[in-house]
């Protein structure tokens, strides 16, 4: 019983040792063989627990190793470490536990605000719709400008990977340029547009969705100072103004939640938006000059934007228990 009780003293000052200093390895020499083997199958977190646990160190020892008694012949002891002449550590204990991954939950409905930038440029065709005249001329205008987004919309997650959604958003600024060709000149801006679409998007991490869109759109552009002449003849005051045309738009993004605020991400996205073509009807007239019958400007325009928004998510499950 004696040189069992040592043994196990001897096997619980080299484990000690082994976690506090290099140059206690020496000390195994002096164990058995069958001592020396089961310390060796310790990994070095193991072994460090299995000191801290002979120390007293309670906030290591809360996961302590597991220590198997029918290694050795001694009887079991109150402490976790001198049970007998040999220590085995069990291999599936974990030293640390590990921290839940945050949960992100892509079903529901958000509202989102956002800043941006865009350009548009628009093909302009004043002509006659009588047989009576000809094309009068042919330009392209464009412009560009910043641009706030604002918009709601909802989406569910119909497998681990795949979202869907549905959306509505109001672009409102100040997209401007100089419309100008022989005869006319003009200030042209879209001064809004608002959009209707869907999504469909791919999880590339719990975290991050990319996705694209598609939908309806309609924006207004107003023209403003603009006069038809003919120098060195004075302005005619042949003129137009605002004109809201009907389009579809196609985009792509990406979307990332925000793990320091639940419910919130952040999302970018490109999109493009091509406008029908439609005659814009040119008016008034002064010096007693007549517009020729159907005289309009024809237009299609078309705008690209690039965006930044914020994007809150409501949790529609927490409102349906």
């Amino acid at each position: 019983m004696l040189k069992q009780w040592v043994v196990s003293l001897a096997v619980a000052a080299v484990a000690t040792g082994l976690a506090a200093s290099a140059q206690a390895q020496s000390g195994i020499a002096a164990l058995s063989p069958a001592a020396q083997a089961e310390i060796q199958k310790l990994s070095p977190a193991q072994r460090a627990a299995l000191a801290h646990s002979l120390l007293g160190d309670t906030a290591v020892s809360a996961h302590p190793v597991t220590i198997n008694p029918a290694a050795g012949t001694a009887p079991a002891r109150s402490s976790s470490v001198a049970q007998a002449g040999s220590v085995a550590a069990a291999p599936a204990v974990a030293m640390v536990p590990a921290s839940a991954a945050p949960a992100y939950d892509w079903n529901g409905c958000y509202a989102a605000a956002g800043v941006g930038a865009g350009m548009f440029n628009d093909e302009h065709h004043i002509e006659s719709l009588t047989a009576h005249a000809p094309i009068v001329t042919s330009s392209t205008s464009g412009g560009s400008g910043l641009l706030g987004r604002f918009g709601a919309g909802c989406d569910y997650q119909v497998a681990p990977r795949i979202v869907l959604g549905a959306f509505g958003d109001l672009d409102l600024g100040n997209l401007s340029g100089t419309f100008a060709e022989p005869g006319f000149t003009s200030r042209e801006t879209e001064q809004w547009a608002w959009s209707a679409g869907v999504r469909g998007g791919y999880l590339l991490w719990p975290q991050t969705l990319a996705y694209i869109d598609t939908g309806f759109t309609q924006a207004r552009f107003q023209l403003t100072d603009a006069n038809l002449a003919v120098p060195p003849a004075p302005p005619t005051g042949i003129h137009f103004g605002a004109y809201v045309a009907n389009g579809v738009f196609g985009g792509a993004g990406f979307e990332m939640a925000l793990d320091f605020l639940p419910g919130a991400f952040w999302r970018n996205e490109y999109r493009y938006a091509y406008y029908f073509g439609m005659n814009v009807p040119l008016t008034g007239a002064s010096g007693g000059l007549v517009i020729p019958p159907g005289l309009v400007d024809k237009v299609q325009p078309s705008v690209q934007t690039i965006t930044t928004s914020f994007v809150y998510k409501l949790d529609w499950n927490r409102f349906l228990q």
